[in-house]
């Protein structure tokens, strides 16, 4: 057994000093008392001597709702004045001792007082106890941040004088009713979203006074049409009467009368939410126990109704309680980022102070502030500016002299921009090339800013899936900067994001639930060599190479952001009218038959739709998405030394029959050694057969065809690959294909030279 430490004669003879006066007193640790229930459940003298005498550390308090004492304080060095003004410029002699910021004063407790624990009056705390309970740690207890003891000032401790009583204007103050909320008089009338509050704040101070359930609705009705605008049905104002008069004021009534004028929904994934009135315009707000925004409303709704605040596990049952109600009796909608759609309209989120949004459909553009759509926001999220009126036509003079491209690049970037404002995928990734100081950064800046501006508007790679997943479910459009190298693992998860699928992963803190994140994004890629090489993440990407930028062109970032900030309403205008127009051409392109659609129809669809908004000619996108695609398989194929040695294996050999094996053997012996050490060189068949599934799309576009065969029969059968080459440039194959065999020969040809090289 340990020791048992030594009697501590000051705090246990203060102690005994204030039993005797009749005083309720606990043990404390520096905060609050250590025992249960220490505002109810008294314990022994005995008990509370042995605590004290048991640990050192220890300090007493005074449980005020349990003694005929009022415990008033503050904290900032001019409380002193303003308590002297509030007495009359003397304050009476009373038990006063010094804290680490402030003074404490114990005066007796009047009769009358309000149910609350604690009221503050021109910024001075009057320490009541009603309610949940309140104490004061008084001296020669230490406190708990500094360390020190306080101590009683001279001639003012609890042997020196009595408790004074409080003068009678501040004994009024104590017992009158909160301030209602702005009433007619102030010229101002309660709108929606603090009308039930209001009027239940009102009805439990009615009921403190004595007032029974008739009394209560009637004074409630009358409050009721003079403050409301507008005015709550007369059978919900009979309903908060009835919650007051019942005392179900902390609990399920609150709740009742708080759910009342917030609309509560949860969205595709069960997830709940509250949309908030919140002055003139309406907000969503996520609820559950790790929204701190959320809580921290309902625990100022609490107060402003009761005027008792909210423990922490009381909070925690009102916020279950409304979590729930979303959950199940909720509606559910889809929640949308930035980019909303509702029927045939389009809904872009401003993520402006007031919660409005551009509403986008064929007959045009126009700011609302209430729309059908439910949108969510992250913190990193920034307001886009009120757009400005402006034809499509003007997009190119305004927005191209802040970008550093070709101008036969300028439809592919039109395209990805009226793209990424189109709420439903597929996206292309926007793939931004080029040497350093080129402007690539800038470039990725500029083009996201006008749709998804963002506090962190370029991120370096993610270090994992999940890492892609978690930013992408906080964004709009995701924007990945200075890439030396597009990992398989990345690659695969942007092609899922351009194009759509699910990513899962373990909920936090779970062993057994998955969070699915299920959606598609606009994507933008920088780095200065190519990257992403493998054909499915090339046939999603737009790619544009950006020239150097000459010395004498450079512009000081300063002066260039603020020239563009300038104009940015204007260009977003430009923008959202060349949406319209595609919103009203598309059906038109959709019904065509006479266009064959590469991959990413959809988009190649919307981007025709919205040619002749932005004044190109039809068909010029069209072409330029052709040329951006050819580039794109001469990017696969040449990239990959495998693909490259098959080329020019073939210009020799146009008809190949064999397994992975042989063909990985023959091009090694082709090749030489060295073949064998160049990066990206397969090291099994099993790489060579996945390689040809990757590509064979690819050299289909230059007229070669990979099919997957068998040869031999029972135990001797083997898989094998059929690859033939383009027919000889002497005899064409006259088909309706013809033209394009043709042309796949001379690209199979170049792309053989290179590989020779």
């Amino acid at each position: 057994m340990s020791p048992k430490l030594s009697p501590r004669p000051a705090i246990i003879e203060t102690a005994r000093d204030l039993l005797d006066r009749d005083l309720w007193v606990v043990p404390t640790n520096g905060k609050g008392p250590i025992w249960r229930a220490w505002q109810s459940e008294r314990r022994t003298r005995e008990e509370l001597e042995q605590t004290l005498a048991g640990n050192k550390n220890l300090g007493i308090a005074i449980v005020l709702n349990q003694s005929p004492l009022i415990d008033v304080e503050y904290d900032k060095p001019e409380g002193e004045a303003a308590l002297q003004e509030m007495f009359g410029g003397e304050i009476p002699p009373t038990p006063t001792w010094q804290s680490a910021r402030g003074k404490h004063r114990l005066f007796r407790r009047p009769d009358g007082i309000a149910e609350k624990c604690e009221i503050v009056l021109d910024g001075i705390e009057f320490r009541i106890g009603n309610g949940k309970g309140a104490c004061a740690i008084v001296p020669p207890s230490k406190h708990h941040e500094t360390g020190k003891p306080r101590y009683w000032l001279k001639g003012l401790s609890l042997n020196d004088v009595e408790p004074a009583e409080l003068p009678a204007n501040i004994v009024e103050r104590l017992k009158a009713p909160p301030a209602p909320e702005p009433t007619a008089e102030d010229g101002e009338k309660v709108k929606e979203g603090k009308r039930n509050n209001t009027l239940f704040g009102n009805a439990c101070q009615l009921k403190k006074m004595g007032l029974d359930e008739a009394g209560i609705a009637t004074a409630l009705l009358a409050l009721n049409v003079r403050l409301c605008d507008p005015p709550l049905p007369v059978s919900e104002v009979r309903a908060i009467a009835k919650s007051a008069a019942s005392g179900e004021g902390v609990g399920t009534g609150f709740v009742e009368n708080l759910i009342r004028e917030i609309d509560l929904w949860h969205d595709e994934s069960d997830d709940p939410y509250a949309t908030l009135p919140q002055g003139e315009h309406k907000e969503n707000w996520k609820i559950d126990k790790r929204s701190r925004p959320f809580r921290r409303w309902v625990s100022k709704q609490h107060y402003d109704a009761t005027g008792l605040t909210l423990s922490s596990g009381e909070l925690g049952d009102i916020c279950a309680m409304i979590e729930g109600k979303a959950v199940f009796d909720g509606a559910s909608h889809f929640l949308f980022r930035r980019c909303g759609k509702h029927d045939e309209t389009f809904y872009l989120d401003l993520c402006d102070p007031e919660w409005r949004c551009v509403e986008i459909d064929a007959e045009g553009w126009r700011v609302v502030s209430d729309p059908p759509v439910k949108f969510r926001r992250a913190k990193a999220m920034h307001a886009l500016p009120i757009p400005v009126e402006t034809p499509g036509t003007e997009l190119k003079n305004l927005l191209f002299p802040f970008l550093n491209m070709c101008e036969e690049q300028w439809p592919l970037l039109v395209a990805w921009l009226v793209a990424a404002l189109r709420p439903m995928g597929p996206y292309p990734i926007l793939k931004l090339l080029g040497e350093q100081g080129s402007a690539k950064t800038t470039t990725a800046r500029v083009v996201r800013s006008l749709i998804d501006p963002n506090a962190a508007p370029v991120r370096a790679e993610p270090r994992s899936t999940r890492d892609l997943v978690i930013a992408a479910n906080n964004a709009w459009i995701l924007c990945l900067d200075n890439l030396s190298v597009v990992k398989a693992d990345l690659s695969d998860a942007l092609c899922r994001l351009a194009t759509g699928g699910g990513f899962a992963t373990r909920t936090l803190y779970s062993d057994d639930d998955e969070q699915i994140f299920d959606a598609q994004r606009p994507a933008i890629l920088t780095s200065i060599e190519e990257i992403g090489t493998r054909s499915d993440l090339l046939e999603r990407c737009l790619i544009i190479e950006l020239p150097s930028i000459p010395a004498e062109k450079r512009r000081a970032e300063k002066a260039f952001w603020a020239e563009f900030e300038k104009v940015k309403p204007k260009i977003l205008g430009a923008l959202l009218d060349g949406v319209s127009g595609a919103i009203r051409r598309l059906p038109d392109i959709e019904r065509r038959t006479d266009t064959e659609l590469p991959r990413l129809a959809d988009f190649h669809c919307w981007a025709e739709a919205a040619e002749e908004s932005f004044g190109f000619a039809p068909g010029v996108f069209a072409e330029a998405y052709a040329a951006n695609r050819a580039n794109a398989t001469e990017i696969a194929l040449t990239s990959n030394p495998f693909v490259s040695a098959l080329l020019t294996h073939l210009q020799s050999n146009p008809d190949v029959e064999a397994t992975a094996s042989e063909l990985l053997e023959t091009l090694l012996w082709q090749g030489g050694e060295n073949q064998r050490r160049m990066p990206g060189w397969p090291r099994a068949p099993r790489v060579v057969s996945a390689i040809l599934k990757r590509v064979a799309p690819n050299l289909r576009q230059i007229g070669i065809v990979v099919e997957h065969g068998h040869r031999g029969s029972g135990n001797a059968k083997e898989k094998i690959w059929k690859i033939t080459g383009p027919c000889d440039p002497a005899t064409p194959t006259e088909d309706e294909g013809g033209s394009q065999k043709r042309t796949g020969r001379k690209l199979a040809k170049s792309f053989s030279r290179k590989g020779k090289e």
